[in-house]
C-alpha cells in the first residue's frame, strides 16, 4: 500500500492501514517524518515530486496493491500519476484532479454542468470603473481560505490589477455556509455529512463547524452534483452557501476533507469511521451506505490568536484551560509545541481545535475567552 506522505496528518491513515494488516510504503519531504518508522519502505521525496517518486517506487521491484493520499493540491496529482503508472486503484481521473487544483477550471466545469450561477471575474479583465463591494478577492490556487477578503468601495480596480493581476473576483452571497463531506462508490453516494460553517469574526477563516442532520434540500443538491459531475468513486468536499432557495458551490475539492474531519469530527460528532471507509474505497471493498448520526459532541471550534497576541503554543497550558472551560470535551493538537502564532492568515493558523457541547456559547465568545486566558 503506497501512502503519498508520512507526516503528522498522515499518521492516522498509516496506523489504520497497519491495523488492517497492510504493509505501508511511503515517501515525504521530511526525512524524519513520523510515518517513516511505521513504513516498510520510506524515502525522503516531496509529495509534489512525482518525477522522483515513480523511479524510486520502480526500483523497489514490488507489486503494489493500491495508493492513498491524506493531502491536497499537488499531492493528488502525484497520487494520480503513480496510480496511472502502476495501474492501481485509489485515484481520481485526471480531469477531477486538475479541477481540484485549478479554481478557474472548477468554475467552468460547474457552470457547464448547470451547478453554478456564481459570478466570477478575472482581476485583469475588470473595467476601471467596476463596482467591487459585492465581491470576494481570491487566489486561483489558494488553499485554507488564504488571502480571501471582502472588497469594499475603498478598493480600486487599478490597484488590484497592479497588486494581484492573476487573482479573480467571486460574487459574495450573504447566506448560511456549509461544509459537506461525501464518499461516492460506484456512482452512489455512500455517505454525506453536512456541517454548518461559522467564520472567525470579520474573516473567511473557519471558526466553527456544527453538524446538521436533516436538510433534504442540501442533500438533494449534493446528489444532483455527484450525478452531473459523473463521479464514480471518490471522496470530495464542498463548501456551499445557501441564501433562501439559492444554493451555490463556493469550492469543490476532491480528496480528503481535512480540518481534522477524518480523525476527530467524523467519529466524535457523527458516529462515522471515515478513515476506514476511505481505505475500503481505495481497496475497492464495498462501503455500506450510512447516514450521519449525533455523536458524543455537537460543536467544533477552532481557536485563533487575536490581533494583540503572538502566542508560543504550550500544550500543557492549553490542556489546563480546556479543562477549565469544560471538563467534558476534546481538544485537537493542531500545532507543534512552541510554535509562535499571531493573527491568523488562513485556516491552518489555529492554535488548537475544541470539540464540545457548549452550543450556548458562540464561536466569538469561545475564541475571546481563550484569548483572554492565554494573554494573562
Amino acid at each position: 500500500m503506497i501512502s503519498v506522505g508520512a507526516g503528522k496528518n498522515q499518521l492516522p491513515f498509516i496506523h489504520a492501514l497497519e491495523q488492517k494488516g497492510y504493509k505501508v510504503i511511503s515517501f515525504d519531504r521530511d526525512q524524519d517524518a513520523p510515518g517513516k518508522d511505521r513504513s516498510v519502505f520510506f524515502q525522503s521525496i516531496s509529495t509534489h515530486n512525482i518525477e522522483a517518486a515513480i523511479p524510486w517506487l520502480e526500483s523497489l521491484g514490488l507489486d503494489f496493491f493500491t495508493i492513498g493520499c491524506f493531502s491536497c493540491g499537488k499531492a493528488l496529482l502525484t497520487q494520480y500519476g503513480i496510480a496511472k503508472r502502476f495501474a492501481l486503484p485509489g485515484s481520481l481521473d485526471a480531469m477531477k484532479v486538475l479541477m481540484s487544483s485549478d479554481k478557474r477550471m472548477m468554475r467552468r466545469m460547474l457552470e457547464g454542468k448547470g451547478l453554478s450561477t456564481l459570478e466570477e471575474i478575472e482581476v485583469a479583465d475588470m473595467a476601471d470603473d467596476h463596482v467591487l463591494d459585492r465581491y470576494l478577492l481570491k487566489s486561483p490556487n489558494g488553499i485554507a481560505s488564504n488571502g480571501v477578503r471582502r472588497l469594499t468601495s475603498e478598493d480600486h480596480p487599478a490597484a488590484l490589477k497592479k497588486q494581484c493581476p492573476d487573482w479573480f473576483l467571486q460574487e459574495y452571497i450573504d447566506g448560511v455556509e456549509y461544509r459537506v463531506c461525501v464518499i461516492v462508490q460506484g456512482s452512489e453516494v455512500k455517505y454525506c455529512s453536512i456541517l454548518e460553517r461559522t467564520n472567525l469574526h470579520n474573516s473567511f477563516i473557519i471558526g466553527r463547524l456544527t453538524p446538521v442532520f436533516s436538510d433534504q434540500e442540501l442533500e438533494q443538491f449534493v446528489l444532483t452534483a455527484v450525478s452531473r459531475l459523473e463521479v464514480q468513486s471518490a471522496v470530495l468536499k464542498l463548501d456551499i452557501v445557501k441564501q433562501g432557495s439559492r444554493i451555490e458551490i463556493i469550492e469543490l475539492d476532491f480528496g480528503i476533507p481535512g480540518d481534522y474531519f477524518e480523525t476527530h469530527i467524523a467519529p466524535y460528532c457523527l458516529q462515522y469511521h471515515f478513515i476506514d471507509a476511505y481505505i475500503d474505497l481505495i481497496t475497492m471493498k464495498p462501503i455500506m451506505k450510512q447516514a450521519p448520526r449525533p455523536g458524543l459532541y455537537n460543536v467544533v471550534d477552532f481557536i485563533y490568536s487575536n490581533d494583540a497576541l503572538n502566542y508560543p503554543v504550550n500544550h500543557s497550558r492549553i490542556e489546563k484551560l480546556v479543562r477549565t472551560f469544560d471538563a467534558d470535551c476534546l481538544w485537537i493538537e493542531t500545532q507543534a509545541e512552541h510554535t509562535v502564532l499571531g493573527p491568523p492568515r488562513h485556516n491552518q493558523d489555529c492554535l488548537f481545535g475544541l470539540i464540545h457541547n457548549r452550543a450556548d456559547y458562540s464561536h466569538d465568545e469561545v475564541n475571546a475567552w481563550f484569548n483572554m486566558q492565554l494573554n494573562c
